[in-house]
């Protein structure tokens, strides 16, 4: 297996060998470092008693350096709606190099990327998007990969509901008590999220109501609930007659 240094067959056996003498085979060169398949020679004998031998009846077979096994892990990310896309490469993380080695003795296929996109409105929304591996290309690596994923959570906004004017006339209509909201994301504004927005309380009828809230149920925003206590006051109705004359009929 590849380990980014120069090597030689180590499983050289010898027949006829006595007294215990130990024997080390000579090559034809000094050693392969990359992966592949190579013919090697055995030429000479070395040790104390090699002069006692000679070499006869040398069976050959290919001498094969197998790819190191490398893995591209790429980790998860989590943001929040709003934010700017992660550097997906400073997700990418490498378990298996030899001697030493980077990645700078790889080729670069493709990037990682992801279909998140923050210039498209259909597409950076908060939920799960799939982050796609990088690819490399190796002479010496058998090279493995795994997605990740990106989280885009909610952004939280924040929701004021104010004291002040919290009571109004009856009208006939559901009256919506006054509030702001801040905190949103690119162009977003009230107008975005006004039909996710819903009170805990139909505030229609003269009476009064007390911890009224607002929640809302919105793809990319959300907040903690305000309460606020509103009235409404009966309204004010006049009338009049006219006094006119009659005669009596019985």
């Amino acid at each position: 297996v590849y380990n980014g240094l120069s090597q030689v067959p180590s499983n050289v056996t010898f027949s006829n060998v006595v007294y215990d003498d130990v024997l080390s085979p000579v090559f034809n060169v000094i050693g392969y470092k990359n992966a592949g398949t190579y013919e090697i020679k055995l030429v000479a004998l070395d040790g104390a008693n090699c002069s006692n031998y000679k070499i006869t009846n040398v069976t050959y077979d290919s001498f094969v350096i197998n790819k190191a096994p490398l893995k591209v892990v790429l980790s998860d990310k989590t943001i929040t709606y709003g934010d700017s896309e992660p550097e997906y490469s400073e997700l990418v993380s490498f378990e298996g190099f030899v001697n030493g080695e980077t990645k700078s003795v790889l080729a670069l296929v493709s990037d990682a990327y992801s279909e998140y996109d923050t210039s498209n409105v259909s597409k950076r929304n908060a939920g799960s998007y799939e982050i796609n591996s990088p690819v490399y290309e190796s002479a010496n690596y058998e090279i493995s990969y795994n997605n990740s994923t990106l989280t885009v959570n909610k952004k939280i906004i924040s929701v004021s509901l104010s004291s002040e004017n919290s009571s109004s006339y009856y009208n006939g209509s559901v009256q919506i008590p006054n509030f702001s909201i801040e905190g949103f994301a690119y162009n977003d504004n009230i107008e975005t999220i006004k039909n996710s927005l819903e009170f805990s309380k139909e505030l229609k009828n003269a009476g009064t109501y007390n911890n009224v809230s607002l929640t809302i149920d919105h793809t990319n925003y959300t907040f903690t609930d305000t309460n606020v206590n509103y009235t409404i006051l009966p309204a004010e109705i006049g009338f009049s007659w006219t006094i006119s004359n009659m005669v009596y009929k019985g």
